[in-house]
């Protein structure tokens, strides 16, 4: 076919539970100026039969299978065949709404400027059932790499589009475990303008078997890794030294043996002292951010590690970000007190902030909700000074 407007990129291993419906929602849209680019990364299931299909189907399927090896090499391996001027990622158990394509195209043609833009999706479950939450990501400028945890200048993956060249002008996907996303984001805002439209144009699918969603595990080598991507590009733009992200490093955080200082520390290989304990407690901080929305919670020795780091190194934090983090901090107690683990609850909240945040859990459990809120504004100097953790 003649070189069209967008090349989708979409990676899959054993993905022939969602892959065609995946597929075929990229094929149904408005803007059809697209060819469809699948990375086939090694699957053992009936993927490659699915992908056969879809191909057989549609010229604008072109198939590319190679051996297993992770999804940066995926995605890097896709990429050296795409031609055209606009990279859309996608992927294989996600669902683009029609429009998509349609509403991106024309933010990049109103805007010369602008390398990559994302959009919202909504939540839903493996059988495809509203969630009834939205992702949705505020602007890019806001993003701060040295506020904990970092606020990156992130962009829904799988609903990314960005121009070709300025992935070529950065090099690509580097090996940064469960964050290459994180990575990519933090290295396009240093070559041209993101832009994070909150209009929802899919549907992100949440299950088990999703990298992000398995394990607290995950969640700790996602925590440290997030927290290396800021670090690293706190140190391109003071002009130091950048970090190397490579797949003997990635290997390394992910064979950690599942404690979460063990994975700090293997994490602060390349740090100074100073950078190792900044990302102390921003991995902190990014695992109870994680934890406030995936299925998992902190276990007893992440809340002791997250409470020394806290006590440790509260010093790093602006009046701003002290705050946030104290909410926070709350928040996963209270989540830790209604799944039975009260024990998990008083570590991480501390022995000072142990009352004021009992009596809260206590009163809003006997008081009706209207009832709370007019005592909370009536005596909150009193019964609610703690309003974080």
């Amino acid at each position: 076919m003649v070189n069209p407007l967008i090349d989708v990129l979409i990676p899959v291993y054993n993905g022939e539970t969602y892959i065609r419906s995946s597929v075929r929602s990229i094929l149904d849209q408005s803007f059809s100026d697209f060819r469809v680019r699948i990375v086939d990364d090694g699957s053992t299931d009936g993927t490659a039969d699915a992908l056969k299909e879809l191909a057989a189907a549609d010229e604008r399927v072109v198939i590319h299978a190679k051996a297993n090896s992770g999804i940066v090499d995926a995605l890097n391996h896709g990429l050296s065949f795409c031609t055209a001027e606009l990279i859309a990622r996608h992927d294989a158990d996600d669902i683009a709404f029609p429009t998509r394509f349609a509403r991106q195209v024309e933010l990049f043609r109103a805007r010369p400027e602008l390398i990559a833009t994302g959009c919202g999706a909504r939540h839903i479950d493996p059988q495809g059932r509203f969630m009834g939450t939205v992702a949705r990501f505020f602007s890019t400028d806001q993003a701060d790499p040295k506020f904990m945890p970092a606020r990156e200048p992130y962009l829904l993956h799988p609903f990314l589009m960005v121009r070709r060249q300025a992935l070529a002008d950065i090099g690509g996907y580097r090996h940064v475990v469960h964050a290459e996303d994180a990575d990519l984001y933090w290295r396009l805002q240093e070559v041209g303008a993101l832009f994070s439209d909150r209009t929802v144009h899919g549907e992100y699918r949440i299950h088990d078997e999703s990298v992000s969603s398995r394990s607290v595990r995950n969640g700790r080598v996602m925590a440290v890794s997030s927290q290396l991507c800021a670090l690293s590009a706190s140190r391109r733009r003071s002009g130091q030294l950048d970090l190397r992200f490579s797949r003997e490093d990635g290997g390394a955080l992910r064979a950690a043996s599942g404690s979460f200082e063990e994975v700090c520390r293997i994490g602060s290989a390349q740090l100074q002292p100073e950078e190792a304990r900044r990302l102390r407690l921003a991995a902190s901080a990014k695992l109870l951010e994680f934890a406030g929305y995936r299925p998992y919670a902190p276990e007893m020795e992440d809340c002791v590690f997250i409470r020394h780091c806290y006590e440790a190194s509260a010093d790093l934090l602006t009046p701003v970000n002290r705050a946030s983090l104290r909410r926070t901090l709350s928040g996963i107690a209270a989540k830790l007190m209604q799944t039975g683990r009260p024990a998990e609850a008083r570590v991480l909240l501390g022995s000072e902030a142990r009352l004021p945040f009992m009596m809260r859990v206590l009163i809003r459990r006997l008081m009706p909700p209207p009832v709370y809120r007019r005592v909370r504004r009536a005596v909150g100097p009193v019964l609610f000074l703690f309003r974080g953790g």
